[in-house]
């Protein structure tokens, strides 16, 4: 593996959030950002090499926060309404990036993704599969508040 992780960030960008793609940049970028707490760590410097164990928990952590930033997005645009109650907000939030987490680490090892050699469309296909599972659920909780 040996990559610096430079590198891997630039090519996560580029697979999740590439030119003229439905994601905004700045929804890659801000998941990276969540991400960096846990590439300190895992002792990784900037210019270190990574190995496939370190890849693929970044991988399903990256993966998951772009989704979570998606979802996010959503609810800013008013897509959903969410219950008033804050500790209500606050229980669907966890219980939302624990299943997202899980359904990322899933899929990663249904689809038998090699980091080496995943491609775009693979790593696309693991984001918006898990993004409309996700937004279907949310879907269905703001239908059920509105009854």
């Amino acid at each position: 593996m040996g990559k610096p992780i430079d590198q891997i960030f630039l090519g996560l960008v580029d697979y999740i959030c590439p030119d003229g793609g439905r994601t905004d940049e700045g929804i890659a970028r801000n998941a990276f950002i969540d991400l960096l707490p846990l590439i300190k760590e895992m002792g990784i410097e900037e210019n270190s090499g990574i190995n496939e164990t370190q890849l693929r928990a970044i991988m399903e952590v990256y993966f998951s926060n772009v989704i979570m930033q998606r979802l996010i997005n959503d609810i800013g645009k008013n897509t959903f309404r969410l219950p008033d109650d804050i500790d209500e907000i606050n229980f669907i939030e966890s219980q939302l990036s624990e299943f997202i987490k899980g359904t990322v680490s899933d899929a990663i090892t249904g689809l038998g993704i090699d980091f080496q050699e995943i491609s775009d469309e693979r790593a696309r296909e693991v984001v918006d599969g898990v993004y409309l599972t996700a937004y279907t659920i949310l879907e269905n909780l703001a239908e059920e508040g509105e009854e």
